[in-house]
């Protein structure tokens, strides 16, 4: 009998932790595609067109976006002399 109970709070808990990972995959999965689109449409995340702001906000990218985001940023820079 208490091996039952062990086992099936065990188990509750497993569910519970295996639930919260995937809503929180979910939800960063969500923010994820709503900047890519930002980022596609030329805009900053809301931060009145300054570059900088956006990447305190931004998750880690890859390194082709990384990449991209350095070539953005120089040419705002250069623009804004």
């Amino acid at each position: 009998m208490i091996a039952a109970a062990i086992f099936s709070t065990i188990c509750g808990i497993s569910l519970l932790i295996v639930c919260s990972w995937l809503a929180m995959s979910r939800a960063h999965r969500k923010r994820v595609a709503e900047m890519d689109r930002e980022w596609a449409n030329g805009g900053c995340g809301g931060f009145a067109g300054d570059p900088r702001a956006t990447i305190v906000v931004t998750p880690p990218l890859s390194v082709a976006q990384q990449r991209d985001l350095l070539a953005a940023l120089a040419d705002w820079h250069h623009r804004n002399k």
